[in-house]
């Protein structure tokens, strides 16, 4: 039996991503005791890199496939009517939670200005629900490309899709060769390179030139679908191999870029991909509560340390995992599903 209303191999691709920016974070209750998968855990943070080109390929396929006999107008009012309605309500409930319930937790809300009110805190000093700067970059994706589609007519276009790309490795060599990143520790690095929005197009560019240019290497057979992944995840090992979890020096320049490749790779196998139910629904849950997921999980890591969780360090992270799929399921029920059902009634009229 399959499920075909989805897509099986992003959906996939989407659970791995959240998966490993979980990882990352279950990192702070591991303890020393198990360094070795501290290591292998620090490398969690490419599953924003995977997000990013998955929405990029996403979001650009819903664009490219827009009813274009409709008025400029309508076709922006339609593509942020769906954007927003998905990913604002669960945002600013999550907001709200830092604002003024965090602090009964014991951990005041670090760093809050109205930045965060416009997706903006990405270019400004976070010390507090860090995880949110991709969500900048996401929502200010979802402002310009129907502009630069519907208003510039770059729909038509093929190849500029990759000049953000070109864009991003510009503004990252241009901080690299001054020499300042050279007396920076990584999460100061991170705050010049990793956070931007302009030095981090890579995966973002990679996807929307996927979904442009998805009815050539769409009828490539498995096979070769197969051998790009296998390129795609060569690269991504090559990368790491060289450079570790944490990227420095020259690294900060060339890396994003050949994480984005790699993981568009793979998104040319696993987008064609099917698979049988009982393997898929579990990937399928954890894909559709992972905006929520992705939300949750740095605060519910707070909790779960002042509230001092002992045992292994299985047990722990398992702890983890399972409070945040709770909690992000019932976010889903309580505020995303409502919101999307109002979404296609107002989409309706």
């Amino acid at each position: 039996m399959l499920i075909n209303h989805r897509n099986h191999g992003l959906d996939l691709l989407r659970m791995f991503a959240i998966v490993f920016v979980m990882l990352l974070h279950s990192v702070e209750i591991l303890g020393h005791e198990v360094f070795f998968l501290r290591n292998i855990f620090e490398y969690g943070w490419i599953g924003v890199d995977l997000f990013f080109v998955l929405s990029g390929f996403l979001i650009a396929g819903q664009v490219f496939n827009t009813e274009l006999s409709l008025s400029v107008f309508k076709n922006l009012k339609i593509f942020w009517i769906k954007r927003w309605l998905r990913t604002f309500p669960l945002y600013f409930f999550v907001l709200f939670v830092y604002l003024f319930i965090k602090p009964f937790l014991g951990y005041p809300f670090i760093g809050w200005n109205f930045s965060y009110l416009f997706f903006a805190q990405n270019y400004f000093d976070l010390k507090d629900f860090v995880q949110s700067w991709s969500l900048c970059i996401e929502e200010q994706f979802y402002l310009f490309l129907p502009i630069l589609v519907f208003v510039l007519g770059l729909g038509k276009r093929t190849y500029v899709w990759l000049i953000p790309i070109a864009v991003s490795f510009i503004c990252r060599y241009v901080e690299w060769s001054s020499g300042s990143l050279n007396f920076l520790s990584r999460e100061q690095v991170a705050y010049l390179i990793d956070f931007p929005t302009h030095t981090h197009l890579d995966g973002l560019s990679l996807g929307v030139f996927l979904a442009k240019t998805q009815s050539s290497w769409g009828q490539w057979s498995k096979n070769l679908k197969l051998a790009v992944a296998i390129f795609g995840l060569f690269l991504l090992m090559i990368n790491f191999y060289f450079n570790g979890p944490y990227l420095l020096g020259a690294a900060t320049v060339y890396s994003f870029s050949l994480i984005a490749v790699g993981f568009s790779c793979l998104l040319i196998y696993f987008e064609s991909l099917k698979i049988h139910a009982y393997l898929y629904s579990p990937a399928f849950r954890i894909a559709q509560w992972s905006f929520g997921m992705y939300l949750w999980n740095n605060l519910l890591m707070r909790v779960l340390i002042k509230a001092e969780l002992t045992g292994p360090w299985i047990f722990k992270v398992f702890v983890f995992f399972a409070l945040t799929c709770i909690l992000s399921w019932l976010s889903y029920r309580a505020i995303e599903k409502p919101f999307l059902s109002l979404r296609n009634k107002i989409l309706a009229r």
